[in-house]
């Protein structure tokens, strides 16, 4: 693993520190985070997969961009928390897969069906690269964890850290992200409150 210098982060949500986390030469994640990661209160923490066509694109068919506005904006009012991209676009295809993808659902497939139709796995992300980070962060042991995704919740329990919370980020559900998000829902088992099965 290599690790940038840590960098003054001055954000539409306030100023963070941000650092890089090289894990391969084709996967880099971001850590933001504010205030001391290293105080024993549980830490209020995103761990959030890349979603370029979502959060810089402006795609409208997923909710990824208001989640990362959700949870930067909570920590920011708190004052204490970190906030982790994972350069895992498309539930980790990859880009390339990920436009091929498109191509499926823009044909009626799901975002399921987009991938396990060409022989490709659901959901190949197993968030190994977590861990590693805390520790190097040297953040306390005790999460709030800010997700719907119950997969998330147990690597980080598998890792060694305690989720003494969850934080939902629910973002309410238009006419083209409703079937995405029953999806998730009924598929990966994502807690979602606001999509009916």
């Amino acid at each position: 693993m290599n690790v940038s210098s840590t960098a003054l982060f001055r954000s539409l949500y306030g100023d963070f520190s941000l650092a890089a986390f090289e894990m391969a030469p084709d996967r880099t994640h971001l850590a933001m985070w504010q205030g001391d990661l290293t105080s024993d209160e549980p830490l209020l923490t995103r761990v959030q997969s890349a979603c370029t066509t979502g959060t810089a694109l402006g795609a409208i068919i997923c909710e990824c961009r208001d989640q990362v506005a959700k949870a930067v904006s909570t920590i920011a009012k708190e004052g204490r928390g970190l906030f982790l991209y994972l350069d895992e676009e498309a539930r980790g295809h990859g880009m390339r897969e990920k436009v091929n993808g498109m191509v499926e659902m823009n044909h009626g497939a799901s975002t399921v069906t987009a991938y396990t139709g060409r022989g490709l796995p659901a959901d190949r992300r197993t968030y190994d690269d977590v861990a590693p980070i805390l520790a190097h962060l040297n953040t306390t042991k005790l999460l709030r964890a800010i997700t719907n995704n119950p997969a998330k919740i147990s690597a980080l329990s598998l890792s060694g850290y305690e989720i003494t919370e969850r934080v939902a980020i629910e973002v309410e559900p238009t006419e083209l992200t409703r079937d995405y998000l029953l999806t998730k829902k009924s598929d990966f088992g994502h807690l979602l409150t606001l999509v009916d099965n």
